[in-house]
């Protein structure tokens, strides 16, 4: 099932990288990829430094999104170190009531 969410909603992209034996694990670097309705392609990268990437515990981490465009939103994740790739997508709902003018 497709997530779906509303305008301004402020979401987590979370990721978990495991080691070939299962374990959580760091990866040396996460890269986070989202394309918004539009077509606008941001990356943000976590090696270990300051970022817009945040590490939750060992081998967890989440890209904070504020959506502030409805359509369709796709994301990806890929590492290194523990080498893995994903993509994701999701939906944002248009506003059905307008703000007050």
């Amino acid at each position: 099932m497709v997530n779906t969410f509303d305008i301004n909603d402020r979401i987590e992209l979370r990721v978990e990288y495991l080691n070939a034996a299962a374990v959580a694990a760091d990866p040396t670097e996460v890269t986070i990829r989202v394309t918004d309705p539009s077509g606008n392609t941001s990356e943000d990268i976590y090696n270990g430094g300051a970022g817009n990437v945040i590490k939750d515990a060992t081998g967890d981490f989440n890209l904070p999104q504020t959506l502030d465009e409805a359509g369709r939103w796709a994301w990806s994740h890929q590492s290194t170190g523990i080498v893995t790739y994903d993509e994701n997508f999701f939906y944002v709902r248009d506003r059905s009531v307008p703000d007050p003018a």
